[in-house]
């Protein structure tokens, strides 16, 4: 291939002028992107004749002097007119061309940018959407947070009154003693701890999920103990025994691992079977994700129901028998999730349950 062949079958435009900017040469490359031969172009157009009003100016008042004063100019904005009118973006570089030291002329290299600059359009229309979404959400945390304290107030303010109520009319022996009585005295109290109970896990949901930080760096040794704490009463009435191997640290928000293990935990004590509790809690570190088992003694489960059990508001059991709001164990998988993980159930009727959940490993630090 000789020069004449790379001069016009170069993948970018060049261009030679004479010292007043009239084209004197023209490869293919640019003649085929502005739809001119080079003859058209050769003798009869200055560089200036393919620009822009604006860019005009510019090439009379910046570029050109640069080139003159400075020998050289570099990635130049420009927008060239095609001879159909569209307008094509590119990058100019250019060199002046002297001989016993007067400038005779000038040669430029041209980059067709258009793809970048519909990427940079994208970009900035992504930007655009991220920055309207992030004041979306904004918005959203400010309805949820009126929510939480709507709820605080109107759900708990007459639950806590009914209950204040009952217990007055039984200490002032208002209520009847008979055996029908106390029954239904009973379920009203029962009923009224099942919603306060509700209530407490829709607050808890809904503060969750207006947690956005995940980049923590959270020892899991230390939620455990955390939550054995937070139990303290429910572990010591039930006898349960938590046993833990060293666990790593994992990347999060140290808030919602802390709800995580206490669901999981509090799972286990609720589903106990007549021997006492007993938690394992182990670890496997594999591909940056930390695999960590809660294991427990319980009631267990028909494996059928392993998905059911991780469903917004759904229980296998009566609250008669055993109580809760169904949502326990959804914050978990919710969480989770919102961590990048996935979690899971194994179990059978009898033999207790295992559940294996994901977390973004932390630091290398077991």
């Amino acid at each position: 291939m000789d020069y004449n062949e790379l001069f016009h079958q170069a993948p970018c435009g060049y261009l030679s002028l004479d010292k007043k900017g009239v084209i004197t040469k023209a490869n293919l490359t640019l003649c085929n992107w502005l739809g001119y031969s080079p003859i058209e172009l050769q003798g009869l157009f200055t560089f200036q004749d393919l620009l822009s009003v604006g860019g005009k100016i510019y090439f009379e008042t910046h570029f050109l002097p640069l080139l003159q004063l400075e020998g050289q100019a570099s990635e130049i904005n420009f927008e060239i007119i095609a001879k159909n009118r569209d307008k094509l973006p590119v990058l100019v570089n250019g060199t002046k061309v002297t001989f016993d030291n007067k400038i005779i002329g000038f040669r430029l290299t041209i980059v067709d940018i258009s793809q970048r600059k519909q990427y940079e359009k994208e970009l900035l229309k992504a930007k655009k959407l991220a920055e309207e979404n992030a004041l979306k959400l904004s918005e959203k945390n400010i309805e949820l947070e009126r929510f939480s304290n709507v709820v605080s107030h109107d759900l708990k303010s007459p639950i806590r009154t009914l209950s204040g109520l009952l217990e007055i009319m039984e200490k002032k022996g208002f209520l009847n003693m008979e055996e029908e009585s106390i029954k239904i005295q009973k379920i009203i109290k029962d009923n009224l701890k099942r919603i306060s109970v509700l209530v407490d896990d829709l607050m808890e949901q809904t503060l969750s999920e207006k947690e956005t930080e995940y980049n923590e760096i959270v020892d899991l040794n230390e939620v455990v103990e955390t939550v054995k704490e937070m139990l303290g009463d429910e572990i010591q009435k039930s006898s349960t025994q938590i046993n833990i191997e060293v666990l790593p640290y994992v990347r999060g928000n140290k808030n919602q691992v802390i709800r995580l293990i206490q669901n999981l935990i509090m799972n286990a004590i609720k589903y106990r079977s007549e021997a006492d509790p007993r938690i394992q809690i182990f670890c496997n570190v594999t591909d940056n994700m930390a695999t960590v088992e809660l294991r427990d003694n319980g009631i267990g489960f028909d494996p059928i129901f392993k998905d059911r059990i991780f469903e917004y508001m759904k229980r296998l059991h009566s609250p008669d028998k055993i109580p809760g709001s169904g949502i326990g164990l959804y914050s978990c998988k919710k969480i989770v999730e919102s961590h990048g993980g996935k979690i899971q159930a194994e179990s059978e009727p009898g033999q207790g349950a295992t559940f294996v959940f994901t977390l973004p490993i932390g630091s290398s630090q077991i």
